[in-house]
């Protein structure tokens, strides 16, 4: 009888603790994010060459990640994705440049997709525009022949006025990038995202007009955005 005893009273001390780290690790509570000058001291001792020396803004996009873009010590101007990963708050990715990226918080919905950017404010840039695409396709399949249509989806931002920040992909392209998601389509007809600068003429600028010599470290769900060539757009 007390053997029995002790092993419901040991099964039931096993089903406590199980339930404490299950609604642990669902349920866990936050630390507040890092302060800026624990921001720069991470980001300096992960990535030297970054020498972030100014946290210009916090950007939440939910409670659990956070776009934080810096000023360099050569007064450049750079961007870090941070995300809370086991119990801490980590730094998902680096970019000395600031050039757009875009954050795929979860892979699997595109509604949390965002892009990040930080760009000069003293450059040329003036306006840009966003695109989603994915050229014209052909394939034959057991003897069928199936034709994949040109995409092309763009978004206008002004760096005038938004020289740093995110923005949530626009609600059109979430409804297209989750109908590829719910026909399991293979990873080569995905679409690829880039974007055109202009300057304040409307003339386009070239990465060398913009972006110098720096690195990236992109993360599991940071994807670079490309810039498009003049032909890349119809």
């Amino acid at each position: 009888m007390l053997k029995k005893s002790l092993w419901v009273a040991g099964s039931l001390v096993l089903l406590v603790f199980a339930a404490v780290m299950v609604y642990g690790y669902y349920f866990q509570i936050l630390s507040p994010f890092p302060a800026k000058k624990q921001l720069i001291s991470e980001i300096n001792k992960l990535f030297p060459e970054a020498a972030a020396s100014k946290i210009q803004d916090t950007i939440t996009l939910d409670k659990k990640h956070v776009f934080v873009p810096y000023i360099s010590k050569g007064d450049k101007y750079g961007a870090s994705s941070w995300a809370w990963n086991q119990r801490k708050w980590e730094l998902e990715s680096i970019n000395t440049t600031g050039e757009p990226q875009l954050w795929k918080i979860n892979l699997e919905d595109p509604s949390t997709y965002y892009f990040t950017w930080n760009m000069d404010p003293d450059s040329k840039l003036s306006d840009g525009k966003f695109y989603m695409l994915r050229d014209r396709g052909f394939f034959i399949t057991d003897g069928k022949e199936h034709y994949l249509p040109r995409i092309q989806m763009e978004k206008n931002i002004s760096f005038q006025t938004k020289p740093y920040g995110v923005l949530k992909i626009p609600r059109e392209w979430v409804v297209v990038l989750n109908s590829f998601i719910d026909q399991g389509t293979s990873k080569n007809d995905q679409l690829n995202f880039g974007w055109v600068p202009y300057d304040s003429n409307n003339k386009v600028l070239s990465p060398k007009d913009l972006i110098g010599n720096g690195f990236s470290n992109y993360g599991d769900h940071i994807e670079m955005v490309r810039f498009l060539a003049k032909d890349e757009i119809e």
